[in-house]
Order: structure tokens, then C-alpha cells, then sequence
């Protein structure tokens, strides 16, 4: 899992997968970075799944950087480009740069409240995401402000790369931003 490959145009290009994803997190639309050629829909699914698939099993994930402002727009641009893959293609990630700690914790409480009346009880994931959402909401009193804002984008993203229908909760966390 620490190696990532796709094909373009008949030739296999391989990437190590912490180079592959800081290359993706860069700009809205995720580029070969040799030939600069857009990927496609599937690859990019592929990418995002092996980040979720090693957050799952506790692999070491990409390291991001360690400037602030750089960290919070690459998980804004990743969760931004899982927007557009899902047909929300003019959400931009400065869009919610300028978010505060009140609205991630208002964004939260909404997005719990419509994940427990959009999400089926049956859904697997319906009770781990409310429970999420809950936690990330409770963060905020622990949390000094800029922590607490990486902490919800992580955890927005996660909720969005971890679920099986990414449109239904693509739908759910924009409606929930959007609403703060």
C-alpha cells in the first residue's frame, strides 16, 4: 500500500502514495505530474480510497505540511475535489478558509442532526457519523481555535472519504457549511 499506479494514454505510471497524494492536495483538479494530464474519475477514486483504506488500518498517512494556512488548504482542496467528483464543481476551498471555530461547531451540530434524518438507520456508517460529528462539535471546547479548525476539516474529510454513497454526504456536509 505504499505505492500507488495508474495508466494514461497505454503507459503504467507509478508513484509512492505519500508523493502521489501531497502532489493531489496542490490544486482542484489532481494532474499527472509528469505529463500534466487530468486523471480520471476512477483513479481519483482509487487515490482517495487508499488514504481512507490506510487511515483505517493505521498506516502512517502522508505527511502534510507544517505550516497552518498550507495544511488547512490541502484538506480544504481534497475535500473540495470530492465535491466536484460528486457534481458541486464551483465549491472552492477559499470558500471556508476563513471559517472560525463557532461555524465547524455550528456546521457539526447540523450535519449530525441531518445525518440522523437523511441516512437510514440500516446505513452502517449513520451511527459512527453521528457520533463523529458529536465528538468534533465537543472538540471545540478542548481545542484552542486553529487546532480545532484542522481537526473538523480532517474530520469532514474522513466522513466524506469513508462513506459508501459520497454524493449523500457531499450533499450533507455542503448543506451543512453552507448554512453557517
Amino acid at each position: 500500500m505504499d505505492y500507488f499506479a495508474f495508466e494514461e494514454n497505454g503507459k503504467v505510471w507509478w508513484f509512492s502514495f505519500s508523493s502521489i497524494w501531497a502532489w493531489s492536495t496542490q490544486a482542484l483538479q489532481i494532474t499527472n505530474p509528469y505529463t500534466k494530464q487530468p486523471l480520471d474519475a476512477d483513479t481519483r477514486k482509487r487515490l482517495r480510497a487508499l488514504w481512507g483504506f490506510r487511515g483505517r488500518h493505521r498506516e502512517p498517512q502522508p505527511e502534510e505540511s507544517a505550516v497552518y494556512e498550507q495544511r488547512l488548504c490541502g484538506r480544504l482542496v481534497t475535500i473540495c475535489q470530492l465535491f466536484a467528483d460528486n457534481g458541486f464543481v464551483d465549491v472552492r476551498p477559499d470558500a471556508f478558509m476563513e471559517f472560525r471555530k463557532a461555524e465547524y461547531t455550528t456546521a457539526f451540530l447540523l450535519l449530525g442532526r441531518d445525518i440522523e434524518t437523511v441516512f437510514r438507520p440500516s446505513d452502517p456508517f449513520r451511527e459512527k457519523a453521528i457520533r463523529l460529528c458529536a465528538r468534533a462539535g465537543e472538540a471545540a471546547r478542548h481545542m484552542p481555535p486553529n487546532q480545532y479548525i484542522l481537526h473538523s476539516v480532517y474530520t469532514l474529510k474522513w466522513l466524506l472519504f469513508l462513506h459508501k454513497d459520497p454524493y449523500a454526504m457531499a450533499f450533507s456536509v455542503l448543506s451543512a457549511l453552507y448554512r453557517c
